[in-house]
């Protein structure tokens, strides 16, 4: 059983991996498509053979590549989204209403979708969203329905959820007291 308040990994790396293979097919595609228009380029001026496939090819190749950029970036962003709401979003108490597979796994730990009511510890309105969590084996307990987890939410974007731990979430630290003010220099 996992201790309360145990906190875990970071959100779901499969982002990065998915950027960085979009990243390089993007690339690829745009060297290949680029070298195959230049060549068909070429062939129109005279200096080599034209085969059709160059005047389709080539630029159906540099479309996907500008595709596969595309994606990458909107998929950086979002993971960008995910690491700021993790380090810095607003906690709340999390309860699981469901576990669903997603068929992903990292390092051999299966990722798992999970649907949350989730209640702020500010405004204690209950909502329902949605995450997707790493989970390592000596957490697996800790994912049945009905469980509690603690999250850390986007106070814009309430859709924007990351599962930080175990348990309810730990209470918010008291406001450090400000400092006293100095006090005035002898005349």
């Amino acid at each position: 059983m996992t201790p309360s308040h145990a906190r875990l990994p970071p959100p779901v790396p499969t982002l990065g991996v998915q950027v960085a293979s979009a990243v390089a097919s993007g690339v690829l595609f745009l060297i290949c498509g680029g070298a195959i228009v230049g060549h068909g380029l070429r062939a129109v001026m005279g200096e080599g053979t034209l085969v059709e496939a160059h005047l389709v090819l080539g630029p159906m190749l540099v479309l996907a590549g500008v595709v596969a950029l595309a994606i990458g970036a909107i998929q950086w962003r979002e993971g960008q989204k995910l690491r700021r709401v993790f380090a810095s979003g607003e906690p709340a108490d999390a309860k699981v209403l469901a576990v669903e597979p997603t068929g992903v796994r990292i390092n051999g730990q299966p990722v798992v979708g999970l649907q949350l009511r989730i209640v702020s510890q500010e405004t204690l309105d209950p909502w329902e969203g949605r995450a997707q969590v790493r989970v390592p084996p000596e957490a697996w307990d800790g994912f049945a329905v009905g469980e509690r987890v603690w999250v850390r939410f986007d106070a814009l974007d309430h859709g924007v959820v990351v599962v930080c731990g175990l348990g309810p979430a730990p209470a918010l630290a008291p406001a450090p007291a400000p400092a006293p003010a100095p006090a005035p220099a002898p005349v």
